[in-house]
């Protein structure tokens, strides 16, 4: 089956399979943003080691928006990007390739987010974080 896209061609089975990886990387990131949500809400240790600077980085003014937690964030956006990747592959309707697109655009949103949260924590904090569980 060939969808149409305004002069674009998607396969099923592309939107399918890209669906796939879709819902595989939000859940990584849900996994990471609980991890970093539970240090600022319980008060947890970061799995990080010891000596890296994921406190320091934690508790940055910058790690912040609106006083709340990035990593609260990025636990609604990941969570509701899983969701909408589950949605994306059983969604047997005439809206699966809008719903891919828009799967598309959110992610290509959260790469140039991400993209300046590592820009700000390496050159402008001087944290370069290789963290083994987040």
């Amino acid at each position: 089956m060939l969808l149409s896209l305004k002069g674009a061609s998607i396969t099923h089975s592309v939107i399918k399979l890209l669906s796939i990886v879709y819902l595989v990387l939000p859940w990584i990131g849900v996994y990471i943003a609980a991890i970093l949500s539970f240090r600022h809400a319980f008060g947890l240790t970061i799995p990080c080691g010891e000596n890296i600077g994921c406190e320091y980085l934690a508790f940055h003014p910058s790690s912040f928006w609106l006083g709340t937690p990035i990593s609260y964030f990025g636990f609604v956006v990941y969570f509701t990007l899983g969701v909408f990747s589950i949605a994306t592959i059983y969604s047997n309707n005439k809206y699966k390739s809008q719903m891919f697109l828009t799967n598309y655009l959110v992610y290509f949103i959260g790469v140039v987010v991400s993209l300046y949260l590592v820009y700000q924590s390496v050159i402008q904090i001087g944290v370069l974080l290789v963290c083994p569980h987040s």
